[in-house]
């Protein structure tokens, strides 16, 4: 049964303004006035589910880009993939060697709309923005602007706790870029403690900050004052902060703005025109919408009733660029790692020396990675073999509304995944992905190689 057209998920997931339910509040009496945002978001969701089960009933999504031969049956079982997973749509581009071998788009940038997704399709990356930022922190170093080594609250020295009573955990200090660069800096937090994210995200506004509105700064002022779990260096753990104080350090050590500096110095060589510094409630051009089954109260203060976590309720993409910040096409994030790993896509050279890449992608001297394969180095993940030789490294990222992959491969093979919804089982769906990614890209890679000999 169709829901009426007011009550259908809008480009933003916006809840209707006041006015167009002012009549209805009228009708339903005071008694049900506190649960009517609620009860319209769940019907708008409801209906995003309902289109996305008509969807999936119907013959196809609608595809986009050239059709490979040898990956026919590859985009059969990925739009099985996004249909089993009420994903709206995708984008994937693969390259072989720094050039594409492959681009192509799968289902809807925009539901309502029935808008498909293009192959230059914009998508927020989430934490592949770390990578972007590992990269801008070892250019500083190739430059001797910075070293590794430096101490980070040391380099941050104008940078104090919200609280002027509070006393520090004296190891704070300690806290090299190194340490933050691997997720060694001491914290161990989780989604619930997430500095980034939710309610401590708002603890942080509202003690650290004058407007009220979320900023790095504020976030890591708030964030000083808690006591480290394990002395730097020792441990790792995944952490978002970490990232979010590597760009305050690229700020203060530059003295230029984050963003400006990333797109100056990185971006702009690179030819990487479609990453762009993201916007929590609004869209850039040709940036898909992203769809999330939850919402809550508005992250900002300006801005009343409920907003869907894609869009305001959970996170502010401006308040911490350095970890999760960035938007872009799935050929630029290929293009990207194609590139670090020097072979000149578009005839473009590495940022960064292949001394300082290994720096990055070496096994950091944690016991977490102690006789492991596999592990986080600086912005990446890496895979090996028994030898701890490399076999690949990547990243993957996501926040509600989104999830996106990117890989580079040490046969050629660099390749790149965005998707506009993060399933609600997202380990087991961003797993999925990526198996039916890479077994095709492994069925199809003699032939790639064996083009290239008789080329």
């Amino acid at each position: 049964m169709m829901l009426p057209a007011d009550l259908k998920i809008n480009s933003n997931q916006k809840m209707p303004k006041a006015s167009h339910i002012s009549k209805r509040k009228k009708l339903l009496g005071k008694g049900m006035r506190n649960i009517l945002p609620a009860l319209i978001f769940a019907a708008s969701f409801l209906n995003f589910c309902a289109v996305c089960h008509a969807q999936a009933a119907s013959s196809d999504y609608p595809e986009n880009g050239k059709v490979v031969a040898a990956m026919k049956n590859f985009d059969k079982d990925f739009e099985a993939f996004l249909k089993k997973w009420q994903i709206p749509g995708a984008s994937l581009c693969i390259l072989y060697k720094g050039k594409a071998v492959y681009q192509r788009a799968f289902g809807f940038a925009d539901l309502e709309k029935k808008f498909p997704v293009q192959n230059n399709s914009l998508f927020r990356i989430a934490s592949l923005s770390k990578s972007i930022t590992a990269v801008a922190i070892m250019m500083l170093v190739q430059k001797k602007q910075l070293s590794l080594d430096d101490r980070a609250f040391l380099i941050l020295k104008n940078l104090k706790a919200c609280n002027p009573n509070h006393r520090i955990d004296p190891r704070l200090y300690d806290i090299s870029v190194k340490h933050l660069l691997n997720c060694s800096a001491g914290w161990n937090h989780d989604d619930l403690n997430d500095p980034i994210f939710g309610k401590a995200l708002l603890q942080a506004a509202r003690d650290c900050s004058r407007s009220l509105r979320p900023t790095a700064k504020a976030i890591t002022r708030k964030w000083m004052e808690e006591h480290l779990d394990y002395q730097p260096g020792t441990e790792y753990s995944y952490s978002n902060v970490s990232y979010l104080i590597l760009g305050l350090i690229i700020e203060a050590v530059t003295g230029q703005n984050y963003n400006q500096y990333i797109e100056e110095t990185l971006l702009d060589p690179l030819k990487l025109r479609s990453v762009k510094a993201g916007q929590t409630l609004k869209s850039s051009a040709g940036e898909v919408h992203y769809y999330s089954e939850n919402s809550g109260a508005a992250i900002l203060p300006n801005i009343r009733g409920s907003l869907s976590e894609a869009y305001g309720s959970f996170f502010l993409l401006e308040a911490a660029p350095a970890s999760i910040g960035w938007i872009a096409s799935t050929y630029d994030l290929a293009k990207f790692v194609s590139c670090l790993s020097g072979e000149k896509p578009e005839n473009l050279a590495s940022p960064i020396s292949s001394e300082s890449l290994n720096i990055m992608l070496q096994k950091p001297s944690l016991d977490s990675w102690r006789n492991q394969s596999e592990w986080f180095g600086m912005g990446f993940e890496v895979d090996a073999d028994k030898n701890n030789q490399i076999i690949s490294f990547s990243r993957h990222g996501s926040l509600p509304g989104c999830m996106s992959l990117v890989e580079h491969q040490k046969n050629g093979i660099s390749w790149a995944a965005a998707f506009n919804n993060k399933p609600a089982a997202y380990v087991s769906s961003r797993e999925e992905a990526k198996t039916l990614i890479k077994k095709a890209i492994a069925k199809w890679l003699p032939e790639l190689q064996a083009n290239e000999t008789r080329n």
